[in-house]
């Protein structure tokens, strides 16, 4: 890690906000960084985003499970996805995140059984 502080004190204001955004680890701020990408950045992360489309017509099996502690994506895409699709469901965990699953507790894991116990429902 001190190789890419290291990198990341040599980069210009364009390259720091990216820096800073993928190393944040707050959730409230990942929208602040974003809006501090050069627009062409911002222009790309807003092509990938699902928000766009019209999702109205998707339905059926679709299982969120997502870590509130998540830097990379906020765990409200999900929920906004959930919003977006019919019939699906969505499992907010507290402690995980795509990052460090790691600092899942006892109500973390009961979640994550329950959205496990969701899946094999739709299997049957």
């Amino acid at each position: 890690r001190r190789g890419i502080e290291d990198l990341a004190a040599r980069l210009g204001p364009e390259g720091w906000s990216l820096y800073a955004l993928l190393m944040n680890t707050d959730p409230d701020l990942v929208q602040a960084w974003i809006d501090r990408l050069p627009p062409a950045a911002r222009q790309q992360l807003e092509s990938l985003s699902l928000r766009n489309f019209d999702l109205s017509h998707l339905s059926g099996r679709l299982i969120l499970i997502h870590g509130r502690e998540d830097t990379m994506i906020p765990y409200t895409e999900s929920l906004a996805l959930k919003a977006a699709v019919k019939n699906a469901e969505v499992f907010i965990i507290d402690g995980f995140s795509h990052i460090d699953p790691s600092k899942v507790g006892p109500d973390g894991r009961q979640s994550l059984i329950d959205a496990v116990q969701a899946v094999l429902r739709r299997r049957k």
